[in-house]
């Protein structure tokens, strides 16, 4: 079967039409899980192996029971595919992005379907799809329209009535007013597809009717898939004659840089660089990146322990304030140094942060670092020395 399918999707097809459509949206679990098979996928292995409470704790799980009926649920959901050629469709079909799963002995494993696994390769016709797109677009509607203007393709112009595009979005009965549509849906939209795939899009409403939109493509070049991709090249030159799998490590690398920031992508391949590896770099740089293995030896060398961690997508860095204080007014009691955190200066810098800004900030006791991005999620952690967690317990 993969021999089948690697004969037939291994070519080009950048001259032919290709239409790439869900039957049914990724939910936010979903999309969750799929962000975890991403960052930890091996093209090589038949199953992929999670720790089941690790995996309970990432869904925000709290019975073993509720594990396969998730996987059921994310199986039965079929991205369709078509390929045609003046009119005519020369191959169709569709596939789940797992093939099986089972769980026991606090392991769950899953099956990864062929069509994924190729993806992640040069010169098919999968891995010219951006599956990322599934992964980093916040909006479930964004894919939505994404997908309609690419069967539409190829054109630069397109005309909808509200009634036409609410249709598309699943949104038929919702937002009555198009002031309502356009602030929580539609902006958020053309946000995420400018953002996280290969077309810019503008909008106006029509001059002569208030519910017809007019929408304008152009290429994306300055996406962030794209600016991620090309940083991902970049480092990759430094480490390339350690690399087995150039695709899938670009890919990852690229992944990586889009989550957690260029310099995060950058400290952890020197550190991997730098460590003697047994012949599987590619395995130590992925270790690496996964587990922030740089600021791992970092704290260990200092004495530190991860206490808290957050991923969270926040509106400003003033709602990032507020959620991290409010945590900290709870921990007061693990050290008095902690006081040190609500100076003037420290409040002032945290409530002003600008879009792809780190602060950092270390003490005898403490230490905390936040990455901070506007339009993907901040990271904010919180380390004490291993004494003072040992202690508190």
């Amino acid at each position: 079967m993969e021999a089948i399918l690697e004969n037939i999707f291994e070519k080009n097809f950048e001259n032919f039409i290709v239409n790439i459509d869900l039957d049914r949206n990724f939910s936010k679990n979903e999309k969750k899980f799929l962000e975890i098979l991403y960052f930890n996928f091996d093209s090589d292995s038949l199953y992929l192996f999670f720790d089941t409470e690790n995996l309970k704790k990432a869904l925000n799980y709290k019975d073993d029971s509720q594990i396969p009926v998730f996987f059921e649920k994310l199986m039965s959901k079929k991205i369709r595919y078509t390929i045609s050629e003046n009119d005519d469709i020369l191959y169709s079909g569709f596939f789940s992005i797992i093939n099986s799963y089972f769980h026991g002995n606090n392991k769950t494993g899953i099956s990864v379907s062929q069509e994924l696994k190729m993806s992640f390769r040069e010169n098919n016709f999968f891995s010219c799809y951006n599956f990322e797109k599934y992964i980093f677009m916040e909006e479930p509607a964004s894919l939505k329209l994404y997908e309609y203007i690419n069967s539409t393709a190829p054109r630069d112009f397109l005309s909808l009535s509200l009634t036409e595009l609410k249709d598309i979005l699943g949104l038929k009965d919702a937002y009555v007013r198009f002031f309502d549509f356009e602030k929580y849906i539609l902006k958020k939209i053309i946000k995420d597809i400018n953002l996280f795939s290969d077309i810019k899009i503008e909008y106006q409403r029509h001059k002569s009717s208030n519910t017809l939109i007019n929408f304008f493509f152009t290429k994306n070049e300055n996406s962030i898939y794209n600016t991620s991709y090309n940083l991902a090249k970049k480092i990759m030159k430094s480490l390339k004659n350690k690399i087995d799998d150039p695709k899938f490590i670009t890919s990852l690398i690229s992944g990586y840089i889009i989550k957690k920031g260029y310099d995060y992508v950058c400290v952890n391949a020197s550190f991997a660089d730098t460590v003697k590896d047994d012949g599987n770099f590619d395995y130590l740089l992925k270790k690496a990146l996964m587990y922030d293995s740089a600021e791992f030896e970092k704290n260990k060398r200092e004495n530190f322990v991860l206490f808290f961690e957050k991923y969270e997508l926040y509106k400003n860095s003033l709602v990032l304030y507020n959620d991290l204080y409010k945590y900290l007014n709870k921990i007061l009691y693990v050290t008095p140094l902690l006081e040190e955190l609500y100076s003037l200066d420290i409040v002032t810098a945290i409530r002003n942060l600008r879009d792809n800004e780190i602060f950092e900030y270390k003490n005898s006791d403490l230490k905390i670092i936040i990455r901070y991005y506007l339009n993907k999620k901040s990271l904010v952690q919180l380390f004490f020395k291993e004494k003072l967690i040992s202690s508190s317990v």
